[in-house]
C-alpha cells in the first residue's frame, strides 16, 4: 500500500482538509430533509465542483449542461470542466458549452451500489457515452521529430468521469462494465476514463493503455498485455484523492498548454504501487514475465 510522504506538503494538507468536507457529503441526509432530494443533489454536485476547482488555475471554468459540437449534443452533464480556451459564450437564455473547449465531463452519482439497467450507475455510463460520441478537435504539437509517437485518435474524445461516494466492491463494477461492453450497449471507446468511489477506490480505463502513465508498470510486469485495460486502485482517504488528481491532471487537453500544473510535483506518494490490472475483454489476458 502507498504511504504518503511525511514532510511539509501544503497540497496534501489541503487534500486532507477537503476530504473532511467530502466525508460530510457522504453522510445520510437528516431525516427532516430526506424528501428534499433536489437541494441535497445540488449540494453534492457543488461539493465536487468546489473540490475540482481548488486544484485548477482560475482561468478554467466549471459549468453544468449539455456539450455541443457541430454535429452532436451530449446529455446534460453535472460538472463540465472548461479549458482556458473556452469563451464565456452566454446568451440571455443559456450558457453554451462547445466540445473544443471541454477538458473533462464529470457525472456525480452519490450511490452506484446498484448495478442494473435502470440504476444510476447505468444512467451515468449512458451520459458519459453521449459525451464520448462527440468528436472533439484538439490542437497538438507534432512531436514525431522528437522521437515521441503521435497520440491515437481516441485521445481526441472528451474525458469522462463518474464521481461517487458509495459503490459495490469494484470487482463487481468491473463485471458490470464488461457486461454493457459485451452486450454492445457501450463500445470500448465510450466508457468513462475514471470512476471514483470514495468508499472503495478508483477505476481507470483506457482502450490504449500503452499510451498512458500505466505503460511502465505493465511493461515491468508483463511480456504481453491487452490494449483495453481497467486499472483498479483500491485506495481510500487522502491517498485516493492524490491518485485521482494525478490521473485527472494527466488527461489529454483540448488545446496547447504552455506549462503543466505546478501542483503535480506535490502529489507525492511512495511505496509499492497497489495496482490491479484487468482486461475489459475476458478473451484477452496478461502474460507475465
Amino acid at each position: 500500500m502507498y504511504q504518503i510522504i511525511e514532510r511539509m506538503n501544503p497540497v496534501i494538507a489541503s487534500l486532507e482538509e477537503n476530504l473532511r468536507n467530502i466525508k460530510i457529503v457522504t453522510e445520510p441526509t437528516v431525516q427532516g430533509f430526506a424528501s428534499d432530494k433536489e437541494n441535497t443533489g445540488d449540494y453534492r454536485e457543488l461539493t465536487v465542483q468546489q473540490f475540482i476547482a481548488s486544484y485548477l488555475t482560475t482561468d478554467y471554468q466549471i459549468k453544468k449542461g449539455c456539450i455541443f459540437s457541430k454535429d452532436l449534443t451530449s446529455k446534460n452533464i453535472d460538472c463540465v470542466i472548461l479549458f482556458p480556451n473556452h469563451p464565456k459564450l452566454n446568451t440571455p437564455v443559456r450558457e453554451v458549452i462547445i466540445a473544443e473547449g471541454v477538458y473533462a465531463a464529470i457525472e456525480v452519482k452519490p450511490d452506484i451500489a446498484t448495478l442494473t439497467a435502470d440504476s444510476e450507475f447505468h444512467r451515468g455510463l449512458l451520459q458519459i457515452q453521449s459525451v464520448k460520441k462527440i468528436e472533439r478537435k484538439i490542437v497538438q504539437f507534432d512531436l514525431a521529430g522528437f522521437g515521441r509517437p503521435k497520440l491515437s485518435d481516441y485521445f481526441r474524445k472528451i474525458p469522462g468521469i463518474i464521481f461517487s461516494f458509495k459503490s459495490q466492491d469494484l470487482l463487481n463494477v468491473i463485471d458490470y462494465i464488461r457486461k454493457v461492453y459485451s452486450d454492445k450497449i457501450i463500445s470500448e471507446f465510450e466508457l468513462p476514463d475514471i470512476i471514483i468511489s470514495i468508499d472503495k477506490g478508483i477505476l481507470f480505463y483506457c482502450p490504449k493503455i500503452k499510451e498512458t502513465i500505466f505503460k511502465p508498470y505493465l511493461d515491468h510486469l508483463c511480456s504481453s498485455y491487452p490494449d483495453k485495460v481497467i486499472v483498479l486502485i483500491p485506495e481510500v482517504g487522502t491517498t485516493q484523492l492524490i491518485w485521482f488528481l494525478r490521473l485527472f491532471l494527466a488527461l489529454p487537453k483540448p488545446s496547447l498548454a504552455l506549462v503543466s500544473s505546478i501542483i503535480y510535483d506535490y502529489l507525492e506518494i511512495e511505496g509499492n504501487a497497489n495496482l490491479n490490472f484487468h482486461p475489459l475483454d475476458l478473451n484477452e489476458s496478461f502474460i507475465k514475465k
